[in-house]
């Protein structure tokens, strides 16, 4: 009967403890969807002030930032994960809880849970918090990857991240920032359930169980429990974000990433004031509104410019001194090396170095810029996308990688920029303007070497397909062993030297780098391919047949040089001349970046100057020889020292710039790219080293303007000899020459090979012509050679193209002769300044963002007028019809006059309407008020955006000055001072 009681109470004990845990697992459950319905805006902002420090300096900052971008959707962004976690983490912690607490209480020989202590209590809450991360962690992990999903610029869905991270990392992708998950959970339970059993204890009445004291006070206990819980485990919570946002499964390095953020932001600020976004104030007294904090805070990495390397202060000097004189110790090793002759290992050697140094302090110079000077990239770019001036292309199937297609405004601005290059240039120096074809012959640019040298070597991912220029991603990793302290020094000096070789290595020895060193996807750490080869031109068929080889042409060059006899003949036969072309060109980038720095398909507009080789003078290079430049010489880069201003003049005459074409040419483009806007501080000339010059270039130097994105190439001026035309030349046998007159007939000797075509057809069939056509294009020394060896050896082995034609003396003639000259055929050389129209539209519209002095939410943009999209707006004050003539009046007389402007006559008020009419850009608002029909004749208000400033005028007179104004004929100023101000409201 005993032993029957004894089983019939464990049952019991047992049904009752299953029932307490159904209990337990609802009552979590519930608990869970209420906590995410509750806290989950918090949480979003939570996670997103812990993974983006930089982006946000405080929660409420965040919290509203969040709200104005997208709303309530955007606080709750990953509700979906939440309630998954949150309702699997309670169910499963209150669950385990539950039991945790009879274990613990069956240990210590407790006969009720209800008389354990609150420690007891704490260490069966941390128990339960093991069981709770398991299944934490995951659905977390997701939440957390949406919630930064707008400040990473993703569009995602619980679906889409969940099968990224299982088709990247697999199953264990899904617990990555699990040991922070377990280090946040295990003592964070402990505290909140020794706190909650504390409080309990504490607010029970004498007489009263704990289970007794209450909603209100159960709550309190709460409180104090989930106080205790995240003021212990918050740091681990840091971690865990920001492991499981950049999708590392490294906790310390997450950890060393945050300790050293203060640094890091150091890093990320600019080097002056002006790279700030520049703060306007009207001429106007305005009342400043309260400060606002800014809806973006992200600050960009950046170089600094030689300009300010010249304003450091004596402390920074002093600094920068010794990285400065360990650059110029390279520098003088490697003109040593060259002037010595030493193998070009050595000299490739010494380069790697140089380089490593000037990273070393140009990295110096960034650390010890001012914080308070930054561009806030991401301002701009909210501005462009809200106002279409430009956009991804396809955006709605989800975006094509280096497309972008251009809405009303950026098609304006461009066409503008286009217009002013072609007064600037064709029409100003008599150019020759062409419009060539995109489609080009395979055989063109085989002979321009694009086929074969215009390609990159890719590696892929095994498992993704993720692709990476090789050489870049060998470069990389060798760096990043470099900076490693447990790499051996073996490894490190083996390391140089692949570094040094890495420029000639072909598809063999990259693969041999990657196994040898077992490099791996900088992504994902899987295994990559061996490499292939990338042509970098978009290949395509003419013709319905697909035998007719073609490409999208990679640059607008080619369709000049092959045209040069027709331009010559169109120019009399005379030299030196210039023809130009604007059009498109179409580059396949492994990895397109950057915006429109770094696309797919963009504008260029070019200029091939044809001049003597012998004289390359330019007869109106006095005009502009006193003109300054901001030149980075190659001098300068070897030997660590700044740009500096000089002459364009003086620079030709010491010869740092080859020649005075080359110099006009630079000039020129100065006065193109201030003409437009580009911010002159923030503009040099960098000069090519001579490893990054082409083989047969001679001089080369690259406009450079400084963005947040770095010193970018915009515009290349380079002197490329003659290698162009010639090499159409031996493709073809089409003479592509100038004739120059001599002074005095001279009498020459001539040699040539004249081949037998009948005997040579038999022998060598369809090869025949081809055997013809290099014989015409041997020098006089070539055919004295191979006369040579006919009389010796019987046979000549002609070469062409790796072929060999063995030639005997009956299947040609040499032929000698002598004829008096009285012009000498010259290949020309070209002068090249090439314009990446993209690279500098991009430029113009940072350098013209601007931000209203008191109000930092304010941003327009300051174009020129003269490239400004659209010139003026026309503001009725009311929708009077009263004021209906005289707009139309208005709108007649802008259009007598060709000027481009907007009608804003919403029902805003007319400061809100003159914020959105500054923000895209427009420079001149003309205001029809109720004076405006009052007068005989009619009188309007023009507003300069920048200045706030407003004058009144007859309409009669509108079109002449706006007109002056935007060509630069008139200034602001020389209006103000013509007619009356007008003072209007606070805006």
């Amino acid at each position: 009967m005993h032993e029957s009681g004894g089983d019939s109470s464990a049952a019991a004990t047992s049904k009752n403890h299953f029932k307490d845990g159904i209990i337990d697992l609802l009552a979590g459950t519930a608990g869970g969807v209420a906590n995410v319905y509750a806290g989950q805006p918090l949480d979003t902002v939570k996670v997103k002030v812990q993974t983006f420090p930089n982006l946000y300096s405080n929660w409420v900052v965040c919290l509203k930032d969040t709200y104005k971008l997208d709303g309530i959707r955007g606080l709750y962004a990953g509700t979906l994960p939440a309630l998954a976690a949150n309702v699997a983490e309670n169910a499963v912690l209150f669950t385990a809880y539950g039991y945790c607490q009879k274990t613990i209480a069956t240990l210590n020989g407790l006969e009720d849970v209800k008389h354990m202590t609150p420690l007891e209590n704490a260490f069966s809450g941390s128990l339960a918090a093991v069981f709770a991360a398991t299944v934490l962690c995951p659905t977390e992990l997701v939440k957390c990857k949406l919630q930064a999903a707008r400040e990473m610029k993703q569009k995602c869905t619980p679906f889409s991240v969940c099968r990224d991270i299982a088709k990247t990392t697999g199953f264990r992708g899904f617990f990555v920032g699990m040991t922070p998950t377990l280090a946040r959970e295990v003592p964070g339970y402990f505290f909140f359930f020794g706190a909650y059993e504390t409080c309990r204890y504490l607010l029970t009445e004498e007489g009263q169980r704990k289970e007794e004291i209450g909603l209100a006070k159960t709550a309190i206990a709460g409180s104090a429990g989930g106080m205790a819980l995240w003021t212990s485990i918050y740091p681990a919570d840091v971690v865990k974000s920001r492991m499981q946002y950049m999708f590392s499964s490294c906790w310390i390095k997450a950890i060393r990433h945050i300790s050293v953020s203060p640094r890091i932001l150091r890093f990320y600020s600019l080097d002056s004031p002006f790279f700030k976004v520049e703060v306007v104030s009207s001429e106007r007294k305005v009342q400043a509104k309260k400060s606002v904090a800014p809806r973006f805070e992200k600050k960009h990495r950046q170089k600094i410019s030689d300009y300010l390397k010249q304003m450091a202060t004596p402390e920074i000097e002093a600094q920068l001194a010794p990285l400065r004189a360990a650059v110029k110790e390279y520098g003088d090793l490697i003109r040593d090396l060259k002037a010595k002759g030493a193998p070009k290992i050595d000299i490739d050697k010494a380069v790697v170095e140089l380089k490593a140094r000037k990273r070393r302090l140009e990295e110096t110079e960034i650390a010890l810029a001012p914080k308070e000077a930054s561009f806030d990239r991401l301002k701009l770019e909210d501005l462009l996308k809200r106002r279409f001036f430009y956009d991804q292309s396809f955006a709605i199937y989800g975006g094509v990688t280096g497309l972008y297609d251009f809405g009303p405004m950026g098609c304006s601005l461009k066409a503008n920029m286009l217009q002013e290059w072609r007064k600037h240039f064709i029409l100003e120096e008599g150019m020759l303007e062409v419009d060539c074809t995109s489609l080009t012959p395979e055989p063109v640019l085989k002979a321009s070497g694009h086929v074969d040298r215009f390609a990159d070597w890719m590696v892929k991912d095994v498992k993704n397909g993720e692709c990476f220029r090789a050489d870049h991603l060998i470069k990389n990793s060798i760096e990043k062993l470099m900076n490693d302290k447990k790499v051996s020094a073996e490894m490190k000096k083996d390391g140089e030297d692949v570094l040094a070789r890495l420029e000639g290595f072909d598809d063999k020895d990259m693969h041999e780098v990657i196994t040898r060193f077992k490099f791996k996807s900088p992504i994902t750490g899987n295994d990559l391919t061996e490499p292939i080869a990338f042509n970098l031109m978009f290949p395509t068929q003419i013709g319905p047949t697909g035998d007719f080889k073609a490409f999208l042409r990679p640059e607008t060059a080619q369709g000049i040089f092959v045209n040069f006899k027709r331009l010559l003949e169109f120019n009399q036969g005379k030299l030196p001349f210039a023809a130009a072309q604007i059009g498109l060109g179409f580059r396949n980038e492994i990895s397109p970046r950057q915006g429109l720095i770094r696309v797919r398909e963009f504008t260029m507009c070019e200029i091939e100057h044809f001049v003597d080789p012998e004289d390359k003078s330019f007869p109106k290079f006095a005009k502009i020889a006193d003109q300054k430049l901001v030149l980075f010489s190659a001098c300068n880069q070897l030997d660590g020292a700044p740009a500096r201003e000089v002459a364009i003049g003086e620079a030709v005459a010491n010869k740092t710039v080859a020649n005075e074409t080359l110099g006009y040419y630079m000039a020129r483009c100065h006065q193109f790219l201030m003409k437009v806007g580009i911010d002159g501080r923030r503009l040099r000339f960098r000069q090519h080293l001579s490893n990054e010059m082409a083989h047969y270039a001679q001089d080369c130097w690259d406009a450079e303007i400084l963005t947040s994105y770095g010193w970018i190439e915009c515009v290349g001026n380079a002197d490329r000899a003659c290698y162009d035309l010639q090499q159409h030349f031996k493709a073809t046998n089409v003479k592509l020459v100038a004739e120059k007159k001599l002074p005095q007939p001279i009498d020459v000797n001539v040699v040539e090979a004249q081949a037998n075509m009948a005997l040579l057809g038999k022998s060598f069939k369809k090869d025949s012509k081809k055997i013809q056509t290099a014989l015409q294009q041997l020098t006089s020394e070539q055919v004295t050679a191979l006369e040579e060896e006919l009389l010796s050896k019987q046979i000549y082995n002609l070469d062409i193209n790796g072929e060999n034609y063995p030639l005997t003396p009956d299947l040609l003639n040499i032929k000698k002769y002598s004829k008096k000259l009285h012009v000498q055929e010259i290949t020309p050389s070209v002068i090249e300044p090439s314009y990446g129209i993209g690279r500098i539209m991009y430029a113009l519209l940072e350098h013209s963002f601007r931000q209203r002095e008191g109000d930092e939410q304010r941003t327009f943009l300051a174009f020129k007028p003269l490239v400004a999209p659209i010139k003026c707006s026309i503001l009725p004050i009311s929708a009077n019809e009263t004021l209906v003539p005289v707009m139309e009046a208005v709108k007649e007389e802008l259009a007598r006059y060709e000027l481009s402007y907007k009608v804003d006559d919403s029902s805003g008020t007319i400061g809100r309407r003159y914020a959105r009419t500054d923000e895209i850009g427009i420079p001149f608002g003309i205001t029809v008020d109720f004076d405006s029909d009052k007068t005989t004749p009619h009188t309007v208000t023009i507003r300069h955006a920048e200045t706030m400033s407003q004058i009144r005028l007859p309409i009669s007179e509108l079109g002449r000055l706006i007109s002056d104004l935007v060509a630069g004929r008139q200034q602001w100023s020389d209006a103000q001072a013509k007619y009356p101000r007008f003072e209007a409201n606070a805006e």
